[in-house]
């Protein structure tokens, strides 16, 4: 039996497996709000899931804009997807792109994940929402409820997102929160700057 193990592990040895994985690359905020066609607070309103002819394509959600930075400034409501696990009557501050899917930037990536891409637009063209949720839906950031002033409410941030340096963030062990007049006041000075 040993020299079957030892055949077996030279045979690994000469033939390494690889794997690669897909890892979403953080991007800083200059330029997830440059690329943003949408930024706005919104409190979702409804959501559904939607199909294409053979597969899921998602869901569609549609938010009550609370407060508008970027986009759809005169609109009362806006529709996204087609990202799952948003909270019916919770908050977010989002960032969306025109399209059934948000491009993507990737440290690595497989051929699994790029092709059920392409399916995915293929499947899905027709039945998603106009706009997609940025980062595969991590730049749809909840916000700590509260029933105080807007002024007084928490962003969750993600970490697909990286904050500039002069940005205050109160973090727990796995959380890092940032307010909402703190994320207006560094989205103000990164937009005067061109």
């Amino acid at each position: 039996m040993l020299p079957l193990r030892r055949a077996i592990l030279g045979l690994a040895t000469l033939f390494p497996l690889s794997v690669r994985a897909t890892i979403l690359m953080p991007i800083p905020l200059a330029d997830t709000i440059k690329r943003a066609d949408v930024i706005a607070l919104v409190r979702v309103t409804s959501g559904r899931m939607v199909r294409g002819n053979k597969d899921d394509c998602g869901a569609r959600y549609i938010g009550e804009i609370v407060r508008s930075y970027k986009g759809n400034a005169e609109s009362k409501s806006i529709e996204f997807g087609p990202y799952y696990n948003l909270r019916i009557g919770g908050r977010y501050l989002i960032f969306l792109v025109q399209g059934a899917l948000a491009p993507e930037s990737y440290l690595s990536t497989n051929s699994k994940h790029l092709n059920a891409l392409q399916e995915f637009h293929r499947e899905c063209k027709g039945v998603a929402a106009a706009y997609a949720i940025m980062n595969s839906g991590r730049a749809a950031m909840p916000i700590e409820d509260s029933l105080d002033s807007i002024e007084k409410w928490i962003i969750e941030w993600s970490t697909l997102i990286e904050p500039p340096k002069n940005m205050r963030i109160r973090e727990n062990r796995t959380i890092s929160y940032v307010e909402v007049t703190e994320f207006e006041r560094v989205f103000r000075s990164l937009r005067s700057v061109k």
